[in-house]
């Protein structure tokens, strides 16, 4: 049960960080979009 647990919490970080990644992509592109309004 340990073992699994942490697997999980591993894949929920992982996926947790890309998430953020994707969200710093985005507030980029919106804040490039808002400067050239």
């Amino acid at each position: 049960m340990y073992s699994g647990s942490t697997k999980q919490l591993a894949v929920f970080l992982t996926t947790d960080i890309r998430k953020i990644h994707v969200d710093n992509e985005y507030t980029k592109m919106i804040r490039i979009f808002v400067r050239d309004l």
